[in-house]
């Protein structure tokens, strides 16, 4: 009897494992929450502060317990109900996002650690902020036709790197009391247009949103045109067009530059000092490439006062190029100091972009001292 007892608890010793190895793993996560990722979509860079809430509920048996919200900037401001959320209730992490960093994509990043938890929580808070509506009798300053406004007739998407991306907004208003329909098509089939055609109704603002892909073929300066037609409603003739450019500098990627080239100019600032307004002035200063590989200068943009021409070049190690810039002058330039730019753009590493500062201070000629005399002179009449 007694070795019957003893093979039994054997026995059983031997089933143990197994018993304990058939049970069900848990997750380790006592919680559910509703999202980690809000995405604001597209916003307006004068829309104020972006708030939304992440809702947490706990779905254990004891108490869950917040202890840190590390945030990722200090742009954002972060505030949750309750440190404890007890068993079967739900508890809210509430965020506000500062957006005054104007146009641009964002993805910020909020880490919260629980006291029961091993692995933190990782939310995103992400969008894309465009220019907002602005006030259109006073800042829609380029018109197409009688009564179309629009925000832009230059834009500027700064510097892209192959493959990246920009997002902004165009707004337009319609100044007359009848609808009028706009017929919008792009030169680059890279620029995607939130919609090509939409009716505006009298005294009415409206949107188009649009996104630029860098070109990954060529680098420097891109200057893209968007074809703006408009007509009446129901009629087929378009009685005026007109045109907004979109411009860009497509540049390397810093982490795939060659370590070989790099730009050095002969100055980084050309002083003219006084100089009389009627005359043009010219000016020479060399580039020279001081590394080891053969380096490639996609473009040089200048201020409206200076010009550059350069052609797409290579310059080997050791070799200078001379350049010309030459300034001229009209009536807006002042006697105050003035100060133009000379912008390079190449593949130098470990700076694609290179800067020449033009200084310099405008003389006034007899007549124009004379004028400014008789001007004050009639202050005290």
């Amino acid at each position: 009897m007694l070795l019957i007892r003893r093979l039994s608890l054997y026995v059983l010793l031997l089933f143990i494992p197994f018993v304990l190895k058939a049970q069900p793993e848990s997750s380790g996560r006592q919680y559910e929450i509703n999202t980690l990722i809000h995405d604001f979509g597209i916003v307006y860079d004068n829309q104020g502060k972006l708030s939304c809430s992440f809702e947490i509920k706990n779905t254990g048996t004891h108490p869950l317990f917040i202890i840190d919200i590390k945030k990722a900037c200090g742009c954002m401001e972060v505030k949750f109900s309750n440190k404890e959320i007890r068993p079967g209730e739900t508890g809210s992490i509430q965020v506000w996002y500062a957006n005054n960093e104007g146009s641009h994509q964002f993805d910020k990043t909020l880490t919260v650690t629980f006291a029961a938890e091993t692995k933190p929580l990782i939310l995103h808070i992400k969008g894309n902020v465009v220019r907002g509506p602005i006030n259109p009798t006073k800042d829609y300053v380029y018109k197409i036709g009688k009564s179309l406004l629009i925000s832009e007739k230059e834009y500027s998407a700064g510097i892209l790197h192959p493959f990246e991306q920009h997002g902004n907004m165009l707004w337009f208003y319609n100044s007359s009391r009848k609808s009028i329909e706009v017929t919008i098509t792009s030169s680059n089939e890279l620029i995607e247009l939130q919609r090509t055609s939409f009716i505006i109704p009298g005294k009415t603002l409206d949107s188009l949103a649009f996104n630029l892909t860098a070109n990954s073929s060529t680098y420097g300066k891109r200057l893209d045109t968007l074809f703006i037609y408009v007509k009446k409603p129901g009629r087929i003739k378009k009685y005026r067009n007109g045109l907004c450019t979109i411009s860009h500098i497509v540049v390397p990627h810093p982490s795939k530059l060659n370590p070989g080239p790099k730009v050095v100019p002969s100055t980084n600032r050309i002083s003219l000092g006084p100089i009389k307004r009627s005359l043009p002035i010219q000016k020479t200063f060399s580039i020279t490439n001081k590394g080891v590989s053969p380096l490639n200068l996609f473009s040089i943009t200048c201020s409206p006062s200076i010009d550059v021409s350069l052609n797409p070049t290579t310059l080997l190690p050791d070799e200078t190029l001379e350049l010309t810039a030459t300034i001229t002058f009209n009536q807006r330039h002042s006697q105050e100091k003035n100060v133009g730019l000379i912008t390079i753009y190449s593949d130098s590493s470990p700076n694609p972009v290179e800067t020449i500062y033009v200084t310099y201070q405008v003389k006034l000629t007899f007549k124009e001292r004379l004028e400014n005399l008789l001007r004050w002179f009639k202050r005290f009449k």
